[in-house]
């Protein structure tokens, strides 16, 4: 007897049924495992979040997000010529320092004077947000800066900040990285891989597991070795905390006090 319905008459039509079940499975199976694998993407980001933001409110919280403005003056013991310095043989210079950010307009300041056993040497480095330019007072000499970048001609003073890490660290939060625990002073830290700018070597953070506050921060330099950065004796000004003492190691040997 004929069918009226040739596709439920079709002798295939249940194999093309099951077919298409199969296919709904493994699509639904597929899915199954992509919503999987994303959930565990997030939660393994979520450990860095949490400590980056815990990080960020022991400095300041929003104060710190928000920066548009800060600035940074020190006067130092150098012992040695930066990280050129000769083993064994200590030159004691004084280095007074103070550096100027206006992260809104885009424009940095940075100005040093050394006194030690060779000459006095006073300079500063001046981005306008598009140019930069060296003055080299001692000279009565100015010109173009090679590199006008702030990173380039301050990072190493910004480096020296500790609250100014945990600014920066908020601006490659995503990146960043946790890479184990450790006992720093008979305290437990965890320790947190960062870069400085995107360019530069990564740096460590020591990130105590109770003030949240960097206790120390290392990065290895090519030329000169492990550098160490110990920060002590947090304060507050205004809204920001930062650390009032700052010991620069090279190589284990002492470099800046």
């Amino acid at each position: 007897m004929p069918c009226g319905h040739a596709a439920l008459c079709d002798p295939t039509q249940p194999l093309r049924m099951q077919t298409s079940l199969e296919n709904q499975k493994c699509a639904i199976s597929s899915l199954a495992i992509t919503s999987l694998l994303l959930s565990l993407a997030a939660q393994a980001g979520e450990p860095e979040e949490q400590l980056i933001q815990q990080v960020t409110d022991a400095y300041g919280g929003d104060a710190l997000r928000n920066l548009t403005f800060y600035t940074i003056s020190r006067k130092s013991l150098v012992l040695g010529n930066g990280q050129s310095r000769i083993p064994r043989i200590d030159e004691p210079t004084i280095t007074n320092l103070h550096f100027a950010v206006d992260i809104a307009n885009g424009k940095a300041r940075l100005e040093n004077l050394f006194s030690g056993r060779g000459d006095i040497f006073q300079g500063t480095t001046i981005n306008d947000g598009d140019q930069g330019w060296n003055i080299n007072y001692s000279s009565k000499t100015y010109g173009a800066a090679q590199n006008p970048d702030v990173y380039a001609f301050a990072g190493s003073t910004m480096r020296t900040n500790d609250a100014l890490l945990a600014y920066e660290l908020n601006k490659v939060k995503d990146k960043a990285k946790i890479i184990g625990d450790t006992d720093y002073l008979n305290r437990p830290h965890v320790m947190l891989e960062m870069s400085f700018p995107p360019l530069s070597p990564t740096l460590t953070l020591y990130i105590d597991k109770e003030s949240h506050f960097i206790s120390k921060m290392t990065r290895m330099n090519p030329q000169a070795g492990l550098l160490d950065y110990i920060f002590s004796d947090v304060t507050a000004t205004g809204a920001i905390n930062y650390a009032t003492k700052v010991s620069f190691f090279v190589a284990g040997d002492t470099n800046l006090m």
